[in-house]
């Protein structure tokens, strides 16, 4: 178990870690020691009703500890980096003017990457008909299709986003169409990391981390997740959400839809999905400066 004696005593930190290595139970231990608030930087875990794909903290705990970003959107409604950037600014203002202090629990790194190095985006006002087009297209060619187009437009934004996440690939295209210029030439960032978080940072032998995902996926299963899935589709909730195109729920509805044969099939086809995403979690992670890094396993 990390001693916390070695986390520095400080108003923010950022906790970073590669998925299934223990990815909130740092930033618990933290919060219940010094009396924090968590913020979640988990892309998926921003969504009521996808809880175990998520592996989102129990409901005693979230009871227990303020956590933000955790429960706010409906499967079916946007969330954006932008949306996490405006929310978490003022917390982080809010524990240096003398707040609760705040734990930043981060798995999706263009999240963390975007708050360190400040970015921020133009407001650009997107023509609807542009809007409902892409819509359109993405219910049609898939998110794959689109985001091969958004490769040819502006690769180095296509670089930090998966194939699979319609809604940024989608407001990418927008801003594409709406200024005529890439993405990455209209967003503005700090050249320098900023310094009021503290960044810490888990890590493990990769044999070690396999282990846990494997695990996990075990887990998952044995806990609901095929029933979770079951459910929200039932009520109603398309399977072309960027929400259901995440790990673990896009694999689920296809062994709902019938293309994964067995069950053994569906643990596989999470199992090395959230392999390749732990060595993408690791490359983001290896951009951020002055990170304090624990070995655990």
């Amino acid at each position: 178990m990390i001693d916390l004696e070695t986390i520095p005593s400080t108003p923010v930190i950022g906790s970073i870690r590669p998925t299934a290595i223990g990815k909130s139970d740092l930033a618990i231990r933290i919060a219940r020691s010094r009396g924090a608030d968590v913020a979640s930087a988990d892309a998926i875990q921003v969504y009521r009703r996808l809880d175990i794909g998520s592996a989102k903290v129990s409901r005693e705990v979230l009871a227990e500890i303020p956590h933000h970003f955790v429960d706010i959107r409906n499967p079916d409604d946007p969330f954006s980096v932008g949306d996490f950037l405006s929310g978490v600014e003022p917390l982080i203002s809010r524990a240096h003017d003398g707040g609760p202090p705040l734990v930043i629990c981060g798995g999706t790194g263009m999240y963390i990457h975007s708050l360190l190095h400040r970015y921020r985006l133009p407001q650009v006002a997107v023509d609807p008909s542009v809007r409902s087009q892409l819509a359109v297209e993405l219910v049609q060619l898939g998110s794959v299709a689109l985001w091969e187009r958004l490769r040819a437009l502006d690769p180095e934004i296509a670089s930090e986003i998966h194939p699979n996440h319609s809604s940024r690939i989608v407001r990418a295209l927008e801003l594409v169409v709406a200024t005529g210029r890439p993405v990455h030439e209209l967003r503005t960032s700090a050249p320098i990391q900023r310094t009021d978080c503290v960044m810490i940072g888990l890590h493990a032998k990769r044999e070690y981390l396999w282990r846990r995902i494997s695990q996990r996926v075990d887990m998952m299963v044995a806990t609901g997740l095929i029933e979770e899935v079951r459910q929200l589709l039932t009520d109603g909730y398309s399977s072309e959400l960027a929400s259901l195109q995440s790990l673990g729920y896009k694999e689920t509805v296809a062994y709902l839809n019938g293309k994964l044969g067995s069950l053994d099939a569906l643990k596989t086809e999470i199992y090395y999905h959230t392999r390749q995403f732990a060595k993408r979690q690791m490359t983001w992670f290896k951009r951020i400066q002055n990170v304090q890094w624990i070995e655990v396993g």
